[in-house]
């Protein structure tokens, strides 16, 4: 049988349902008492059938029969008018969350984005689709006609970033990063705008979702190698970052230049698809 991956927080539940009835029964309220002083909001009577023999109308109805009992009526509408001002607070604090657009990224391979609902609580989230699978996964493209697509690509895709960016929004991630798009994108938005990463992790095999990835201190060792290039010669840095896959001499060499400076970021011996556990 399949785990279930969320649960419902019935607190919480209660606490909205108790504040909505609060909510609709201030605006019940203060329909009643207009309607009873000055007869507006007649079509407010029959649709929650106002009763003068029972019930809360009723109850309105005693207090203006006494002789002196409207104004007694307008403080309660005034003090009703203040819970429904606060209820309303309430209600749009309890859901005031943080904009966030999450960067779905397809490249190697294709994938279905799915998240912890518990994890996303506190934001209000919206979708961009970064879609490189067919570039990456043709097979009439040389390596480096490919990365010029991808970066031709990702640049077409920033300006509709920033535009989130620029109302306001959160920056998240979720996908496998191509190291192109990774470089380009993280110019182009900068680290003015803080950003969230999305991890898939298969220590769980019955676990699909993406997960928010927390900024905890983890032992993680990068080591560095480098191939230096003649200094008399012309030449450029190329820098390789191995962390999920080895990179080998055949991976590059459409696109290594004889006089190239190499730079090659790894973690020795624990290279995988799941080392990377931490935004830090």
């Amino acid at each position: 049988m399949r785990r279930l991956t969320s649960r419902i927080i019935w607190k919480n539940v209660l606490s909205s349902i108790l504040n909505v009835w609060i909510f609709l029964g201030t605006i019940k309220l203060a329909g009643m008492i207009l309607f009873k002083i000055k007869g507006w909001f007649e079509l407010l009577s029959y649709f929650w059938g106002y009763d003068q023999t029972k019930g809360v109308y009723y109850i309105v109805n005693l207090i203006y029969d006494n002789g002196k009992g409207t104004p007694w009526l307008w403080v309660i509408f005034w003090l009703d008018c203040a819970v429904l001002f606060f209820s309303f607070l309430w209600l749009l604090n309890k859901n005031r969350k943080r904009k966030l657009l999450i960067i779905e990224h397809l490249s190697l391979q294709k994938m279905a984005f799915t998240y912890d609902i518990k994890e996303l609580a506190d934001y209000a989230t919206k979708k961009f689709e970064l879609n490189q699978y067919s570039i990456l996964n043709s097979t009439d493209l040389t390596t480096d006609k490919m990365i010029g697509q991808i970066i031709e690509h990702t640049e077409s895709s920033v300006s509709h970033i920033l535009k989130y960016v620029t109302s306001g929004y959160q920056v998240g991630y979720a996908g496998i990063a191509n190291i192109p798009a990774t470089f380009l994108l993280g110019y182009e938005l900068g680290d003015e705008n803080k950003k969230l990463y999305f991890h898939k992790f298969r220590t769980d095999p019955d676990d699909d979702n993406f997960h928010l990835l927390k900024s905890e201190h983890r032992q993680l060792m990068c080591k560095c190698s480098d191939s230096p290039s003649d200094p008399s010669k012309p030449s450029q840095i190329l820098v390789l970052i191995e962390f999920s896959k080895q990179i080998s001499d055949a991976d590059i060499r459409d696109v290594q230049e004889p006089n190239d400076y190499v730079l090659k970021y790894m973690v020795p011996e624990t290279i995988g698809y799941d080392i990377v556990d931490s935004s830090k």
